[in-house]
């Protein structure tokens, strides 16, 4: 016996899950109660948008920046450039427009009194050591994930700030310089070490 979902066509939308029986449906229900929401399944990063905007729409910002920051190391940059996917799937889109979760977002960190405040440095419990080839927003990721499973990090980039595309390319009026180094910072002090001005296999070799 195995319950799965009933229509695999749109099957990350569907609500209803059958159970089957030697090869022959015997029953069909309702599986809504446990399924991704749609806005969080939307999401690349799974971030569990409805508690966080529970949490927002009854004052509690610092805990609506906890739960975004479970899955996301660049909040500050993501309120501001994200391209929002979750809203293209929101539920409120069948009733008019969507929920503005980025917006809200933006809004959890600018009214969350933890928001300067940089993280401990976390415990280095794995000998080897992982070198980072540019601080992009994936390097970032990388670099905040691997530092958080207790590996020595160290990031090199050749330009002479680091942030990738979002510091060199973004606009500043977009994407302000401060709001991409309060997410670099934050991972910084988690004991990610960074070495700019350096380009890999030019100024240091890939064996080094």
């Amino acid at each position: 016996m195995q319950k799965k979902t009933f229509c695999l066509r749109c099957h990350q939308k569907c609500r209803l899950v059958m159970e089957v029986v030697d090869g022959k449906i015997i029953s069909v229900e309702d599986d809504s109660r446990n399924r991704v929401p749609p806005c969080q399944e939307a999401c690349p990063l799974g971030t569990d948008v409805p508690r966080y905007l529970a949490l927002i729409s009854v004052g509690r910002f610092d805990e609506a920046l906890g739960v975004i920051r479970e899955t996301n190391p660049l909040p500050a940059i993501c309120s501001r450039i994200c391209h929002h996917p979750c809203e293209v799937d929101c539920s409120w889109n069948a009733m008019g427009d969507p929920v503005a979760i980025r917006a809200l977002k933006r809004a959890a960190l600018e009214h969350a009194s933890t928001m300067d405040l940089k993280p401990l440095q976390v415990p280095r419990t794995c000998p080897e050591k992982v070198a980072i080839v540019g601080s992009g927003p994936a390097g970032l990721t990388a670099a905040n994930d691997l530092i958080r499973a207790g590996y020595g990090v160290t990031v090199y980039e050749a330009a002479g700030v680091p942030g990738g595309i979002p510091a060199t390319v973004v606009p500043e009026f977009i994407l302000p310089q401060a709001i991409i180094q309060a997410d670099i910072s934050a991972i910084q002090a988690l004991g990610v070490e960074f070495v700019l001005n350096t380009t890999v296999g030019v100024d240091i070799s890939v064996q080094d």
